[in-house]
């Protein structure tokens, strides 16, 4: 799979140089090239970083000037995904996690998208652009699915989820980019925060060193990594970083329902295809 990850990378990688686009090296990928110069092997997908205006750009031409073979997923597309994260699929795979399996959506293997923003130098307005972006996250993925609050906030659940459906869903993902990019434009910030990923409540992360980047080797091609990627990684890992944890602690992040690479194993030419399935998983199957 991770063979078919770095494909969906050097893809990635074309378009963004093609467009003047900056992006690097994210999470536990970038973890991996600055460890060993290769992914982790533990972890289940590649991950890219970007600076909002940078994102932009990217979103803006990646559905139009993808190879064929590959689909960019938004919560603007109409295909029923409503990741706050952006994500560039390999079609004809299957990718899925106990959550997203419960959702009708394209789930093929993929690269997610990150995206760090500018926000205030006042600890106050950091502090409140954090809780804004919170709720709105929280409301996306309330509305999206509530099956995992309901044994704790069952009464909650039952009356606020109805009033979030009295608004499409654009409203709150072009609400939620609004106050996500709100600083996007601010000359001298020192801080970011990481909008779409699992960090924002861990707080901010400094700006210096990730607004350049450095290609680098990275499983057998190359890659981009930040100039300086100490302050990202401190603030990801902690200090002691470059150690590998203890084998207990190496494990997926993804908890996965359904795993199907296609005819990227299998060569199936000269017989009978393969049958229809439903993107959930077999569960979900008439057959």
């Amino acid at each position: 799979e991770k063979i078919l990850e770095k494909e969906i990378l050097k893809e990635i990688d074309k378009i963004c140089v093609d467009n003047g686009i900056k992006y690097f090296l994210a999470g536990g990928t970038l973890l991996g090239a600055v460890r060993s110069g290769k992914a982790i092997e533990w972890d289940d997908d590649f991950d890219i970083g970007m600076l909002r205006n940078d994102f932009e750009k990217f979103r803006k031409v990646c559905k139009k000037q993808l190879s064929p073979e590959f689909s960019y997923v938004t919560p603007y597309d109409g295909s029923g995904s409503h990741y706050i994260i952006e994500k560039v699929r390999l079609d004809g795979t299957y990718f899925s996690t106990k959550y997203s399996g419960e959702n009708l959506f394209p789930d093929g293997v993929f690269v997610d998208v990150i995206v760090y923003d500018k926000t205030s130098n006042i600890k106050l307005f950091r502090n409140l652009h954090i809780l804004i972006l919170a709720i709105l996250y929280n409301c996306i993925i309330l509305r999206w699915n509530p099956k995992p609050w309901r044994n704790k906030f069952h009464g909650i659940v039952k009356l606020i989820v109805p009033l979030l459906k009295l608004f499409p869903w654009g409203f709150y993902h072009r609400l939620f980019d609004f106050f996500a990019g709100i600083y996007k434009n601010k000359k001298n910030a020192k801080w970011l925060i990481d909008t779409v990923g699992k960090k924002l409540k861990d707080g901010t992360l400094p700006i210096d060193g990730l607004e350049d980047t450095v290609y680098v080797d990275f499983e057998g091609t190359k890659a981009p990594i930040p100039v300086d990627y100490t302050g990202y990684l401190n603030y990801a890992y902690g200090p002691d970083y470059l150690e590998k944890p203890n084998l207990s602690n190496r494990k997926c992040p993804h908890d996965f329902a359904r795993i199907d690479l296609g005819k990227y194993i299998f060569d199936k030419t000269g017989e009978e295809p393969f049958r229809d399935v439903d993107i959930r998983g077999e569960l979900f199957e008439k057959e």
